[in-house]
């Protein structure tokens, strides 16, 4: 008898956890083959370049300090899910609010020294695989991708 395989696909917390909870409880009692979290996890509203006019009356240092702050609450439910993941595969994939870390901390103010996000999560000591920001991943015939937006 072939055994099905289970997964759960979390996608778009954009920095919330109202349900967070719940989903622990659920991870707990389904025990899953395969998690996956499928893009913009994080929300970083702060850095987007939609809210740029807002960072300069802000200040970039309370900016940055937004920033951490939501990393900091990301590592926190990331230390959860491993708990409860233990002998899951785990994917983590870049979404487009995702990626504005690395716009930001990388490539516009690489003055403060910040990590790239996945290093920043230490998604490798984590044993999370991650896929870049507009790639996929495969688990048997089902893909899965980010997407954040139509291409008709």
């Amino acid at each position: 008898m072939i055994k099905m395989k289970k997964s759960i696909t979390l996608a778009d917390l954009h920095y919330t956890g109202k349900y967070i909870d719940m989903l622990y409880g659920f991870i707990r009692d389904f025990k899953p083959d395969y998690f996956n979290i499928l893009g913009d996890f994080f929300d970083f509203t702060q850095i987007s370049k939609y809210e740029a006019h807002k960072r300069d009356s802000k200040g970039i240092l309370q900016v940055i300090a937004e920033c951490e702050e939501e990393l900091k609450w990301g590592k926190g439910i990331l230390d959860k899910l491993d708990g409860y993941l233990k002998n899951c595969n785990k994917t983590f994939t870049i979404g487009n609010h995702d990626k504005r870390h690395d716009e930001f901390f990388v490539n516009e103010y690489p003055q403060k020294n910040h990590k790239s996000l996945v290093k920043e999560m230490n998604f490798s000591d984590r044993k999370w695989n991650v896929v870049g920001f507009g790639g996929f991943h495969k688990i048997g015939k089902l893909y899965y991708q980010h997407g954040d937006g139509y291409n008709g």
